[in-house]
């Protein structure tokens, strides 16, 4: 779990959202670690019961973690997570971690993104 907040993010769930999420993604938490509790999460990031709960919506929706009453958060593994999704993709240019797969996708991105939104521009109105 991160200690510092990140660069200007629009509200403290996002804030959450993203510290969490990288810590995750950059291996600070590993896949089967189980997050701190809720009240440890709570004092630690000083962020209402509200706020981390939407936190850990998010994160689950992007397939890093799998919230559970009584077992806990736990962190799945790297073959459940949305490897497309903007954030993780994010998280991974952050982190010093050199992964091929990920240097590979974004080639493919870089290779097939502007002729999709040309295309896109094209048939606009």
């Amino acid at each position: 779990m991160g200690t510092q907040r990140p660069h200007l993010k629009r509200n403290l769930r996002d804030q959450l959202v993203h510290d969490l999420g990288r810590g995750i993604v950059c291996g600070d938490l590993k896949p089967g670690d189980v997050l701190p509790t809720e009240g440890e999460l709570l004092a630690h990031y000083q962020v209402s019961r509200t706020v981390l709960r939407e936190a850990l919506q998010v994160l689950s929706a992007k397939g890093l973690v799998d919230p559970r009453q009584r077992r806990g958060t736990t962190v799945l593994p790297r073959s459940e997570w949305n490897q497309l999704d903007h954030s993780l993709l994010e998280w991974h240019g952050e982190s010093n971690v050199a992964d091929v797969a990920l240097q590979q996708l974004m080639e493919v991105r870089r290779i097939v993104e502007p002729a999709a939104a040309a295309s896109a521009a094209q048939r606009a109105g």
